[in-house]
């Protein structure tokens, strides 16, 4: 025989909590709007170039919805009719939700937004037209107390007599902290071989996925910055730069340990940029500031005691058993990879082109699956290529042509379950474009950072009535011997003859592996069995 479970006690209720899987869905919508420039910047003669970025500025859990809103920035480079470079930043509001199955005393939501497919159309030389897809990425968890209410007693006695069987499973637990609207600064200076500053005419930065180290009460985070520019130089003509830089802020975040594994994500608002002079008196430092909200994560997993099962040992009774899915942590996967895509310049409108000036790359249709075969996660995509590049016989003339190109990769996925929870963070790590006489080439990093978790489905007793008109009939023989069919517990034969399983341990020892059982009578006062000699 198999006990089967580890431990066996008598109450009456019991209350447990577990994480369960609130939310994991992905919403999609097209996003579409005109714009206006302002009236200090030039008229448009043709568009470059436009950078999204998708900002969330809030979101929240409870009366059975996840909601969320936010904005997408979008930063334009376009051509004036005079052959120079301008640009403008326009936002798009957005708000949504997302069904919540299950709801509960501590929540935990994730909501990535991301902008993809995004396209750029003049209406006329003041008014555009950009239209792009939104991605809302959601998981959510929430903490559910269990409670196995028994109804129908009257008595101590009655308490007493109700027997309860224990299981442990594993439950996903979290802590987490939060900072909304840190300010970042840095001082960008240019290299040697870029020329100075005249005039700023697009700046934005983007964040790549934080590292996290778990302290107690807090999380130590870490994360680049990619920050690119285009501007007009003093000595004529245009420039663009391209520069990392790394940012470091303790974040605190209540009931935090170094055991845990820490996920933190960093979100960027609109930068502001300046000009300012070096000690030589040239305008070669880039001063920037933009806002960004941090959040940290940290994951573990530990036992939580649900009620698997629960009679009477005096009354026949009807139990309620309920499916609960506790979740459970497995792993964060990450890593990266090199992409060098390449087109035709007939393909992508850059025949003439003399030069790479600047570019851009938007990921989107981005699927994640796991083999369980192989073990492997697999993550797929498409990239939107768009590069911008001096054109035609004059070196002051841009042009600019996009193409798509597919992506594909892996990563380790260890021992988890089929049936896990995959929740991705995609970005671009780096970037260079370069052409020949045939082709346009983009060569890029994708970074992928991965969270699984996986849910078993199991049952509990949610609640237990004692039927007090009808008493359990014991046996009124002398003596009860039963021979244990094969896979029968110690809890099974209890149940049956509505005893105590510390009654029938008592009486028989080493009753685990007894091939012959001595089944006490149920007697609260004296006891009618011998103790069976083994």
């Amino acid at each position: 025989m198999n006990s089967g479970y580890s431990e066996f006690i008598n109450k009456a209720s019991d209350k447990s909590r577990i994480y369960c899987e609130a939310c994991a869905d992905t919403s999609v919508r097209e996003m579409a709007g005109e714009y206006l420039l302002p009236d200090y910047l030039p008229d448009i003669d043709k568009i470059l170039c436009v950078r999204p970025l998708a900002h969330l500025s809030g979101s929240g859990i409870g009366d059975g919805v996840i909601t969320w809103e936010g904005d997408v920035f979008y930063t334009l480079l376009y051509m004036t009719g005079d052959g120079k470079l301008a640009g403008a930043v326009f936002a798009e509001p957005f708000s949504g939700s997302s069904p919540a199955e299950v709801t509960g005393d501590e929540c935990m939501a994730g909501v990535y937004p991301s902008a993809e497919s995004v396209t750029v159309k003049p209406l006329n030389a003041r008014k555009v037209q950009i239209k792009s897809t939104l991605r809302v990425r959601c998981t959510a968890f929430c903490e559910q107390e269990l409670e196995t209410v028994v109804t129908g007693r009257q008595s101590v006695e009655d308490t007493i007599g109700i027997e309860s069987l224990k299981e442990n499973v594993s439950t996903l637990d979290m802590r987490g902290g939060e900072e909304k609207g840190v300010i970042i600064s840095e001082d960008i200076e240019l290299e040697g071989s870029c020329p100075s500053v005249k005039e700023l005419i697009t700046c934005s930065v983007s964040v790549l996925p934080p590292e996290a180290r778990a302290r107690n009460g807090e999380a130590e985070v870490e994360f680049d910055a990619l920050f690119d520019c285009v501007y007009e130089c003093e000595s004529g003509g245009f420039s663009s730069i391209q520069k990392r830089f790394r940012v470091s802020r303790a974040i605190p975040a209540a009931g935090l340990e170094p055991s845990c594994e820490c996920v933190a994500r960093a979100d960027a608002g609109v930068i502001k940029a300046s000009v300012q002079n070096n000690s030589y008196g040239e305008r070669r430092i880039i001063e920037i500031d933009f806002p960004c909200d941090i959040t940290v994560t940290g994951y573990f997993n530990r036992e939580a005691a649900i009620t698997a099962d629960m009679y009477s040992t005096d009354y026949e009774t009807v139990s309620d058993v309920k499916p609960i899915q506790p979740v459970r942590f497995c792993r964060v996967c990450s890593g990266n990879v090199s992409v060098n895509a390449s087109a035709a310049r007939e393909n992508t409108g850059l025949d003439d082109a003399k030069s790479v000036f600047d570019g851009n790359i938007v990921l989107g249709d981005i699927t994640v699956t796991r083999q369980p075969d192989s073990r492997r996660i697999v993550v797929e995509g498409s990239a939107l290529i768009t590069v911008v590049a001096v054109c035609g016989d004059e070196d002051t003339r841009y042009c600019s042509g996009s193409f798509t190109y597919p992506f594909r990769f892996e990563l380790d996925a260890g021992d988890d379950s089929p049936n896990s929870g995959l929740t991705e963070e995609l970005c671009i790590l780096s970037r260079r474009f370069r052409l020949d006489s045939t082709n346009v080439y983009a060569d890029f990093e994708i970074g992928a950072r991965i969270i699984a978790t996986d849910k078993r489905e199991t049952t509990c007793v949610g609640s237990l009535a004692i039927d007090r008109e009808h008493p359990f009939d014991h046996d009124s023989s002398a003596i009860i011997l039963y021979y244990p069919e094969k896979g029968e517990t110690i809890w099974d034969i209890s149940k049956k003859y509505h005893v105590s399983r510390a009654e029938v341990e008592n009486a028989n020892p080493n009753a685990e592996t007894a091939g012959v059982l001595l089944i006490p009578k149920k007697n609260k006062k004296t006891p009618t069995f011998s103790r069976v000699i083994g």
